[in-house]
């Protein structure tokens, strides 16, 4: 710290040759300034001089301070001269002149950044009054200080929210001013995280789209446009549906297929999603399938087609389970059952319209042939 003494001279011009016991006072007394550099609370720091009444006096006051830790500048009775620590005060130099109490000098003092967080001095000195020449003693001295001092930590709410298909967590937290804050973006199951956005700014990690947890990163809080961090500020989740195959079926998983000896059933596989499908089927002997071609496109099908064995007449159904495997959801399972041909029914006899064993229908047959003949000689006599 560069302190310098004040020098004081006080010359009194009295008939009567008394001593003059006036005051000097730095107004207010202490001042605060911020660490990092500032203005000081107050801004403006008189020197303000209580004269004895009466008196009429020439004197010049130096008020000393640490130039390295301020800059001044002043305005009134005063002068300061640069890099100096010294601001003089210089009241009327004729004896003549009566001075009324009051301020004469008025400073403005901020603090530089090289400023340490301590009490500085504004250091007064008047330890000679004279009249003529002679020691006549000295005037009060009030001196004042500027402490520097950190601000206290302001803090900013970081209110998280999350829009359908997760969570997010802290809800909200306080920060102080100039640090980060985390945010934990959780998905459901079956979405991914694909945007984070919000007033804070931030990075996320892993990148997006992740249907893994996020870790959230916000921006230093009360900084981004707001150099007085002042601003609270907010970041938003959101999710959507993981994009991948899924897999359906005409007729649906866990239907029963049906089949005769040595004949084919057939499942018709479809993706209803938005990824290509991959799918396997299979079945266990003496069944055998064959398809479906794989991969499926989005909104496309396939057949699997099952082959059933032989199956001699009277012998009991073959029963397997078609399986198929995807990247489109569970396993799909299909009873199959396989039958022996029915036997085909005997042929239905036509109606014989005059039975050879009957005795009766030959008697009809005999009188029909007569009365024929009888006919057919009437006819020629005619």
């Amino acid at each position: 710290m560069k302190m310098k003494m004040l020098a004081f001279a006080l010359v009194g011009a009295f008939a009567s040759g008394s001593v003059m016991a006036s005051s000097f006072t730095v107004n207010p007394s202490a001042a605060t300034a911020p660490l990092g550099g500032g203005a000081t609370t107050p801004t403006a720091i008189t020197v303000d001089w209580d004269p004895e009444a009466g008196t009429g006096d020439s004197f010049e006051v130096e008020v000393a301070f640490d130039d390295t830790a301020f800059d001044v500048s002043v305005s009134g009775n005063c002068n300061y001269v640069a890099a100096s620590g010294i601001v003089t005060v210089i009241a009327f130099d004729a004896f003549s002149n009566t001075l009324p109490a009051g301020s004469y000098c008025t400073m403005n003092f901020t603090a530089t950044a090289a400023a340490l967080e301590q009490v500085y001095p504004l250091t007064l000195q008047n330890d000679l009054v004279t009249d003529g020449g002679a020691d006549q003693g000295a005037s009060t001295l009030n001196d004042g200080q500027i402490t520097v001092q950190a601000a206290p930590p302001t803090t900013q709410t970081v209110t998280a929210s999350a829009g359908a298909g997760g969570t997010v967590a802290p809800p909200t937290q306080d920060v102080t001013s100039g640090n980060t804050a985390n945010v934990t973006v959780t998905p459901n199951a079956g979405y991914e995280v694909t945007a984070i956005g919000g007033t804070c700014g931030g990075t996320p990690a892993p990148a997006l789209p992740s249907s893994a947890p996020v870790t959230f990163t916000t921006n230093p809080v009360g900084t981004a446009g707001d150099p007085d961090h002042s601003a609270d500020c907010t970041v938003t989740a959101t999710f959507g549906a993981i994009p991948a195959p899924i897999y359906a079926s005409t007729p649906a998983p866990g239907s029963s297929l049906n089949c005769t000896s040595g004949g084919t059933t057939t499942v018709n596989i479809q993706n209803i999603g938005d990824l290509p499908l991959n799918v396997s089927c299979s079945i266990g002997a003496p069944f055998s399938s064959a398809g479906p071609a794989s991969p499926i496109a989005p909104a496309g099908n396939s057949d699997v087609t099952v082959t059933c064995p032989t199956i001699a007449d009277g012998d009991p159904p073959v029963n397997g389970t078609l399986a198929c495997s995807s990247d489109g959801g569970p396993d799909a399972r299909y009873p199959v059952t396989a039958s022996a041909i029915p036997p085909i029914p005997p042929a239905i006899p036509s109606p014989q319209l005059v039975p050879s064993s009957s005795l009766w229908s030959k008697l009809m047959l005999f009188g029909f042939l007569a009365g024929l003949g009888a006919l057919v000689i009437s006819l020629r006599r005619s």
